[in-house]
């Protein structure tokens, strides 16, 4: 099997619009959006060994269970009363 220049072409097309806007803040938020992953990787495994989910961890830091879910996914810009619950 060799290279195949014609599917190469293909799949291979420049960035849209939007694929550069969101590479061009992937890079300008680097850092806390690696702090977040970061966060949100401890999180997730503080919860399966606890064996809670998503709703009581909600419920612990007096937030909405779609804002657990925006922390999960490490890349939520986190306020730092969030930060403060999250370590209580």
């Amino acid at each position: 099997m060799g290279f195949n220049l014609k599917r190469f072409k293909e799949v291979a097309k420049p960035a849209s619009a939007k694929e550069r806007e969101e590479a061009k803040f992937r890079e300008e938020n680097r850092d806390w959006l690696l702090k977040s992953s970061l966060i949100a990787l401890e999180i997730r495994r503080y919860l399966r060994v606890n064996g809670m989910n998503q709703n009581h961890l909600a419920e612990m830091l007096g937030i909405s269970p779609a804002m657990v879910t925006k922390l999960l996914s490490g890349k939520e810009n986190l306020s730092l009363k969030t930060i403060c619950g999250i370590e209580k």
